[in-house]
């Protein structure tokens, strides 16, 4: 059964399986054969198909955190009808908090157009900077943060204007 996963601001569905050689990973583009060697002290040897990096990797509840080649992603499974009933929440589109953490920069204002891979937010957590990016072009509607704010885990930090092109609001 394939498994809805998000990375960044991007979902993708996979599975992993133990295979003859190892560790596989299903996607839609094939399967990827890997493995993952405890090196010590949240260190791993990560290797994928023909590639092969040092990565740090730490668990917190069903997060995961992954620094591989100077960034840090986070991974986490998602619940299919939790991601309709949080897109509602928030009035759709928008930038979220991956972990709690503290705002270190906003770097973008309301009514601001963005490209895909745009750095939005600057935040710290767990003595890391991560850095929140654009999702895809857009507008955008809110920001919801300043810096020094404390945020939770999803929390919205800046929401984009939907296709009607709602006006741009300046956060509280």
């Amino acid at each position: 059964m394939k498994k809805i996963f998000r990375l960044g601001e991007a979902e993708h569905r996979c599975s992993l399986r133990r295979g003859a050689e190892g560790l596989v990973l299903e996607t839609d583009a094939g399967p990827l054969h890997c493995a993952l060697l405890p090196l010590g002290a949240a260190r791993h040897r990560l290797s994928a198909g023909d590639e092969q990096a040092e990565a740090l990797i730490a668990r917190h509840g069903e997060r995961l955190w992954v620094r591989l080649r100077g960034r840090t992603h986070v991974i986490e499974a998602v619940d299919p009808l939790d991601a309709l009933a949080a897109a509602s929440r928030h009035g759709g589109d928008g930038a979220q908090a991956p972990m709690p953490g503290t705002i270190v920069s906003v770097l973008v204002q309301p009514g601001a157009e963005v490209k895909a891979g745009q750095d939005l937010v600057v935040m710290e957590s767990m003595k890391l900077e991560v850095t929140i990016r654009a999702p895809h072009d857009g507008r955008i509607a809110a920001v919801h943060c300043a810096p020094g704010d404390q945020v939770p885990p999803k929390f919205t930090l800046v929401r984009f204007a939907t296709a009607e092109g709602s006006a741009p609001e300046i956060a509280a």
